[in-house]
């Protein structure tokens, strides 16, 4: 936009030249047309001098190897990159990229403290660029509050070496193990396993790829290899609101059966774990309590599909965990979930699953992520559902239906939405006899909608059909009207990752150059 403004007349670009904070918003790509057109570091130099001493936000993308351009020399990066390092007293929030290239990350050594002002980290720390100096260089970061390691291949946060090990290799050790690491793919994925036990054998010294204040972050988004790289930081997370942790690895039975000690998250409100089934086990037990904690999300990736087995061990600890919770403070519990269906699979056959279930009754506001996959697997939640003696979230009033991919649905995945929603109408309620029993709340809002497009292709005959219509004639929310033949979704998803994603856009700027 700034570039449109001082370009349009004389009198617009008087004002856009004049206007510090307009230019103190980057977008740093390399492989940019504008980039290509005006050189990196002559239009890098052109932001920074032209936002004055404003703080800045920047993102950064050095990928200097893509597949439609992989001849970006090396020398043209380095140079843009120390121009911004020379600026790092600006810095404010830093969102930067190297597409696993090592030499052009370990220049950033040079910022240690020199980085008073950043708030705000994202950054994708290359496998091989493991060395204790780069490790420390974000250490001292008197205002950092917010974090966000990425990476695809990445060890984030820590890597376990010998304890025999003297300092002056630490870094060769660490770089080997990283570069191993970075092979995984490639290899057979029993070899993988029988690497990953060799090297948790190798000793108890774990040393952080990327060291940070943890005592100050309120946000933090990271990825590791087992839980005990978590275990070993989060006492010192006592800020700490917002967690958002993957798992890359299961955990070893053994290890969920050790002594425990036990760790507080004092102000943690929002936790979203994408971990298998025993490294969540794992980490439900290392908690003390969650009595802060309001929102909770189980977020399943590809590599990850919860069976039914794994719902009882991830809701038993849960239910032990909330136990805990509830005697320190009695009010406490989680409020919003977002959990699969699996969960809830097939638990009309156990009726001791009902007591481990109580432990959501304080869920107000549901979330169903990828259901095309997950609809038939609602029997065996609806047998709770329509419990009278202790119906499955009896405080529910809000349910929400994501999907994953574009296109009609089947009609047994809007008819199961109906059946849902409509047992927690009024009308539901009127059904229960006179007697000692507990009647849920009336549910108030219904969304569903796609991933990919606002507009999502719902013929006009199937919202009648399948008695949607009917839904919305009740008085329930739908949020969101039929437009010709597409329903539009009026919900705006306010889960902690979509706000994330939306706060970073409007930190950043909208817009590339």
């Amino acid at each position: 936009m700034e570039w449109v403004v001082s370009q349009t007349c004389s009198k617009w670009r008087y004002v856009a030249l004049s206007t510090p904070w307009l230019w103190s918003k980057i977008r740093l790509s390399v492989h940019s047309r504008t980039v290509r057109k005006k050189g990196l570091t002559n239009l890098l130099r052109e932001y920074l001098e032209r936002s004055r001493a404003l703080p800045i936000s920047c993102k950064a993308d050095f990928d200097l190897d893509t597949a439609w351009q992989p001849d970006i020399p090396y020398h043209i990066a380095s140079e843009a990159l120390h121009l911004l390092i020379e600026n790092s007293m600006r810095w404010k929030a830093m969102s930067i990229s190297f597409n696993g290239h090592a030499p052009l990350y370990r220049l950033l050594v040079s910022i240690r403290n020199r980085i008073p002002i950043l708030e705000s980290l994202i950054i994708d720390i290359p496998n091989s660029a493991y060395s204790r100096d780069v490790a420390e260089m974000f250490d001292v970061a008197p205002r950092l509050v917010n974090v966000e390691c990425k990476g695809t291949k990445l060890r984030v946060d820590w890597i376990e070496n010998d304890a025999s090990v003297e300092d002056g290799e630490e870094d060769d050790v660490g770089a080997e193990v990283a570069d191993d690491d970075s092979e995984d793919e490639d290899e057979d994925e029993d070899e993988d396993e029988d690497e990953d036990d060799d090297e948790d054998e190798a000793g108890d010294i774990f040393s952080p790829q990327l060291l940070v204040p943890w005592g100050q972050l309120c946000e933090l988004s990271c990825t590791i290899r087992y839980p005990d790289s978590f275990h070993s930081i989060a006492p010192d997370l006592v800020n700490l609101e917002t967690l958002h942790l993957t798992v890359r690895r299961e955990c070893d039975i053994d290890r969920v059966h050790d002594s425990i000690s036990r760790y507080k998250l004092p102000n943690l409100r929002c936790l979203t774990l994408a971990a298998q089934p025993l490294a969540i086990v794992d980490i439900f037990n290392h908690l003390d309590d969650i009595v802060p904690l309001r929102e909770l999300k189980f977020d399943s990736y590809e590599t990850i599909k919860y069976t039914h087995e794994d719902g009882r061990k991830i809701l038993a600890c849960l239910a032990s965990l909330v136990v805990r919770t509830q005697r320190v403070d009695n009010k406490a519990g989680i409020r919003r979930l977002t959990a699969p269906m699996s969960f809830f699979w097939q638990c009309y056959e156990e009726p001791e699953w009902k007591h481990l279930y109580r432990c959501l009754d304080t869920v107000e506001e549901l979330w169903f992520d990828n259901w095309e996959y997950q609809w038939k697997d609602a029997l065996g939640m609806q047998c709770l559902w329509t419990d009278r003696k202790a119906p499955l979230f009896p405080n529910l009033r809000k349910m929400h239906f994501l999907f994953s991919s574009f296109g009609l649905c089947d009609s047994d995945e809007y008819s199961h939405i109906l059946t849902l929603a409509q047992d927690r109408l009024p009308c539901y309620k009127e059904d229960f006899l006179n007697g000692d029993w507990q009647l849920p709340e009336s549910l108030e809002q219904v969304s569903f909608q796609y991933y990919t497009d606002e507009m999502v292709p719902f013929m006009d005959e199937y919202f009648q059909l399948y008695g949607l219509s009917g839904l919305k004639e009740d008085g329930l929310d739908m949020c969101g009207e039929l437009v010709g033949s597409h329903w539009k979704s009026t919900y705006e998803d306010d889960r902690w990752e979509v706000v994330r994603k939306r706060r970073n856009d409007e930190m950043m700027g909208l817009y590339y150059f």
